[in-house]
Parts: structure tokens; C-alpha cells; sequence
């Protein structure tokens, strides 16, 4: 990644959580855990509609083709995306602050 090719989507998807994780580790508030849980959990649904919208949709609506569009390959990678976005949710979830 170079300076250059800094755009709107790199400082969404990756500065933008870095800072708010940084500032949780400094400042474990509420109002910084449920930053993070809405950034965390839109991007879950953001990728769980691109694999319903891209892969499964397109799919459906492609006319006869001889070769499979169901490869091992990509459900395995499906399962791998969705499992570590479960995961991480759940960790998060559980890392939350309480009430003491």
C-alpha cells in the first residue's frame, strides 16, 4: 500500500477500525465498544449480502453453462469468511465492558 493510492475505501476499512480499536485499548468506554459493534457488525452484513447478491444470485440468473459454479473451492471459502466475521463477533461481544 503506498500514499497514493489512499482512498475513501482504505480509510473505511482500515484506518477507521484501527483507531477505534486503539482508542479501546486506551480508553475502555461503552460509547467506543458500540462504535466498534456497529462498524463490526455492518460489515458482517455487508459481506454475507455480497455473497448472497454476487455469488448466489448470479448463479441463479446465468443461463446454461457446461462448467460448475459450485466449486469446493468457493464454498469453502464462504464458510471460511462467515466463520472468522462469527467468531470475531462473538469475541467482541464478549470483550464488551460491564458494569461493575
Amino acid at each position: 500500500m503506498s500514499f497514493e493510492t489512499i482512498d475513501i475505501y482504505q480509510i473505511m476499512f482500515l484506518f477507521l477500525p484501527l483507531i477505534l480499536l486503539l482508542l479501546q485499548l486506551i480508553i475502555n468506554k461503552k460509547v467506543l465498544w458500540i462504535l466498534i459493534l456497529i462498524l463490526l457488525s455492518s460489515y458482517t452484513l455487508w459481506v454475507l449480502w455480497n455473497i448472497v447478491m454476487l455469488d448466489v444470485l448470479i448463479d441463479i440468473q446465468r443461463d446454461y453453462a457446461p462448467q460448475s459454479f459450485w466449486t469446493v473451492e468457493k464454498v469453502l471459502n464462504w464458510v471460511y469468511v462467515v466463520l472468522i466475521l462469527f467468531i470475531i463477533n462473538w469475541i467482541l461481544w464478549h470483550i464488551k465492558p460491564r458494569k461493575n
